[in-house]
């Protein structure tokens, strides 16, 4: 019953970050971590935010908080964590969503620092992820560092860490032509692995604050393919043909990039037919 009362969110942005609770679920799963010290409150603040588990890493990171092997051990005692084979879990699920939602941002914000400290020799990319999970914007260093990860994950074909690494940096740069281009990035990204409600979402961001020329027309570019492949072909085209400033160079752009996108390139034709685009999509 308790896990149809949860409110489950399917995407957390950020690694680390477990679904809210409702208030009841909250109230009663806290009544089980009432009453500890506070270095246990911080080791389970700690374990709450990394989602990976390690012992050693988690360790290496309570210790900034002087917690000891004792305090592990109580939290054991307690029912609330269990360990073995080097793995640190919540006993429930639960547990861990309200640990983590009773924090103060600022607790939070300082266990996702002392993780990105002890992670840093050792998983680069995820002590990166915690840094931006702390990070308040404007962050510009922090947006360097996601956007070389973003860089990697996108020519190792992962999309989907792409799309959301290249959103959080857009979140954190102070520079509004920047902001723009990561939003772009995210959105190409997160449609290329199949969420174009997510790509809808952040090119709408983007054309909020987007301003030259060539920052429009890339976002009506993108808008035209989602709206022709996710909704109306003939709206989806208008807005392309819009932003095509008549060149065949952006026709042939559009097409090559309209098919290298999954489950899109069998409704070329019938973009051509309502815009008067070449007709016959480029070789394979």
């Amino acid at each position: 019953m308790a896990l149809v009362a949860l409110a489950v969110d399917d995407q957390s942005e950020i690694p680390g970050q477990p679904p809210p609770l409702t208030e009841h679920l909250e109230a009663s799963y806290l009544r089980r971590v009432m009453g500890i010290c506070h270095r246990v409150r911080d080791l389970l603040l700690l374990a709450a935010v990394d989602d990976a588990g390690d012992l050693a890493i988690l360790m290496q990171a309570a210790r900034r908080h002087r917690v000891t092997e004792q305090d592990l051990a109580a939290a054991e005692e307690r029912g609330l964590l269990t360990v073995a084979a080097g793995k640190v879990e919540f006993t429930h699920p639960l547990v861990r969503s309200a640990v983590y939602h009773n924090a103060t941002s600022t607790g939070r914000r300082e266990a996702h620092l002392a993780l990105a400290a002890a992670l840093n020799d050792i998983n680069p990319a995820r002590a990166i992820w915690h840094r931006a999970a702390a990070a308040v914007a404007p962050a510009e260093d922090v947006a360097t560092e996601l956007l070389g990860l973003g860089v990697t994950a996108a020519r190792q074909a992962d999309t989907d860490l792409a799309a959301r690494t290249y959103a959080r940096a857009g979140e954190l740069t102070a520079d509004p032509s920047g902001r723009v281009s990561l939003l772009l990035d995210a959105a190409e990204a997160a449609w290329e692995c199949g969420r174009p409600e997510q790509a809808a979402d952040l090119v709408a961001t983007a054309r909020e604050t987007a301003q030259s020329r060539d920052h429009l027309a890339s976002i009506d570019h993108l808008r035209g393919l989602l709206e022709a492949s996710t909704g109306s072909a003939l709206h989806g085209c208008d807005i392309l043909w819009r932003a095509r400033n008549g060149s065949l160079m952006w026709r042939r752009h559009a097409q090559q990039r309209w098919c290298s996108t999954p489950c899109a390139s069998h409704r070329w034709p019938e973009i051509c037919s309502a815009s008067l685009m070449p007709a016959r999509p480029p070789a394979a």
